[in-house]
């Protein structure tokens, strides 16, 4: 049994493998620059992590989902001030590349 598990992990390891080598490959002759691709991908995470943070602190807050662990006030305070933080420097973002254009 054991080693069956073992063998399931080799394979899902080199599958992994390929896919990530396929994909540099690709990289390599679409003639792709990595460095911006990183940025763009960055750029990305950077606005869609806001509205997840905001659903986030409001699961946490939800004693309905949470039961007993329910966020505390503090808790909520700072993923609050986080969530808002995010927000306006994505919004920074998009009004600084939209008016620079």
């Amino acid at each position: 049994m054991i080693a069956l598990t073992w063998l399931r992990v080799l394979l899902g390891r080199r599958r992994a493998r390929l896919l990530a080598t396929a994909v540099g490959v690709g990289v390599s002759l679409v003639h792709l620059d990595p460095i911006r691709a990183l940025f763009v991908a960055s750029v990305i995470n950077g606005i869609v992590a806001p509205p997840l943070l905001f659903l986030i602190v409001l699961l946490g807050a939800d004693s309905q989902i949470m039961g007993q662990r329910v966020s505390s006030g503090l808790s909520l305070v700072l993923t609050w001030t986080a969530a808002g933080a995010m927000a306006l420097a994505a919004a920074a973002l998009l009004l600084t590349t939209l008016v620079s254009r």
